[in-house]
């Protein structure tokens, strides 16, 4: 498949690790992270301005495993693109688009906050693992949760390559 530019999009899979949403709230400072509101198009359609990533790769759960201690050597927040973030069937999910700008192939690690809009409370983490991206490719990733919350917020808190 061909991404912009000519270039191969990967056809990594995309790894979900459920991770608790414990007190990382008042270690946060949402006001400079980027969120989305709800009222967005559906999670099967995430809208990545000029990308096709209507065919969102399979997500399988792995074991629970702790968030990420952030490496600003290996920060890659610029690599992500944030999608839609919506609330379907009681779950929120949110979904981008990850770009290698290295000169290796590289595995992503990022952190999504769901969090209350009212107040910026975290109300559930996710670790969502996008392995095997190519260098110069891009590659498609989805995450779900909150499923009890309402007027929630998605935010990218940390992206980093291993």
């Amino acid at each position: 498949m061909s991404g912009s530019g000519g270039r191969r999009r990967s056809s990594a899979r995309v790894r979900l690790v459920r991770t608790g949403s414990t007190a990382v709230a008042g270690a946060l400072t949402v006001g400079a992270l980027a969120g989305c509101a709800s009222g967005s198009p559906s999670p099967a359609s995430v809208s990545v301005p000029g990308r096709d990533t209507s065919a969102v790769p399979h997500i399988r759960p792995l074991p629970a495993a702790a968030v990420p201690s952030y490496d600003p050597k290996k920060g890659a927040r610029t690599d992500v693109v944030a999608g839609s973030c919506d609330r379907d069937n009681g779950a929120w999910h949110f979904g981008g688009l990850v770009r290698n700008q290295g000169r290796q192939p590289r595995a992503y690690r990022i952190v999504v906050d769901f969090v209350t809009d009212d107040d910026s409370t975290v109300v559930d983490t996710k670790v969502v693992e996008v392995p095997d991206v190519q260098a110069g490719a891009s590659a498609d990733w989805s995450v779900a949760g909150a499923p009890d919350g309402d007027d929630l917020r998605c935010v990218i808190r940390n992206v980093q390559f291993d």
